[in-house]
């Protein structure tokens, strides 16, 4: 029995730390940046860029390095930028997520632009499940749609996904089809954490429980 318990409270001390890990890399932006094709990408993060998407303004997506929250975020500008027009983001296929098990998927953001419903503004924030590539797919699940809110400050946001592969695709999406001023958003703090289930707590509590017990006796 006391074997038992001990092996508890060893697998308890192993599991819950891994467990509560933070599995996107880079997800404070604190890890340092990169110039990639003249833009500023955060290490460990891919860049996309859907080219002119109104031929009347052609142009292209473009990133920057910005204060974030507390330190340093990604900003993608999708606007009027010599008058352009353009659509793009960045992702990152995160691995190591436990099919059937829930995440913890939140992150910080800001946004700022124009309030014209007909400028064709997107600002979006999604996940994948299947952990594709491709910026159009439509198992793209958009937790975060600001499209023609205007300018909003730093806001957190949280939800709770269950993977069904081994790994997630978190994505974002900035553009703007008639560049009448300019939008963008910054991302920081993201973040893609397994949520232990119950039952395994309840083992891991009974075994932390006896090891208390047997100290006092």
């Amino acid at each position: 029995m006391k074997r038992l318990g001990l092996l508890l409270v060893l697998l308890g001390a192993i599991a819950l730390p891994a467990l509560a890990q933070n599995l996107v890399l880079n997800g404070d932006f604190e890890g340092g940046f990169s110039s990639v094709g003249g833009e500023t990408i955060a290490n460990q993060w891919s860049w996309w860029d859907a080219g002119t998407v109104n031929p009347a303004y052609p142009g292209s997506t473009h990133f920057w390095q910005v204060g974030g929250v507390p330190g340093s975020a990604q900003r993608i500008i999708g606007g009027q930028i010599a008058g352009q027009s353009f659509r793009g983001g960045v992702y990152q296929v995160v691995s190591g997520t436990i099919p059937g098990l829930p995440h913890t998927f939140s992150f910080d953001y800001l946004v700022a632009g124009t309030t014209d419903p007909g400028a064709g503004q997107e600002r979006r924030i999604g996940y994948d499940l299947t952990g594709s590539t491709n910026p159009d797919s439509g198992d793209i699940v958009w937790v975060v749609v600001e499209d023609a809110t205007g300018d909003k400050p730093w806001q957190h946001f949280e939800t709770t996904i269950t993977p069904t592969g081994t790994s997630v695709t978190i994505w974002t999406r900035v553009g703007i089809f008639w560049p009448v001023a300019t939008t963008f958003m910054d991302i920081d703090n993201v973040s893609l954490v397994p949520v232990p289930e119950p039952a395994g707590l309840a083992v891991l509590g009974a075994g932390l429980a006896w090891l208390w017990r047997r100290r006092r006796v």
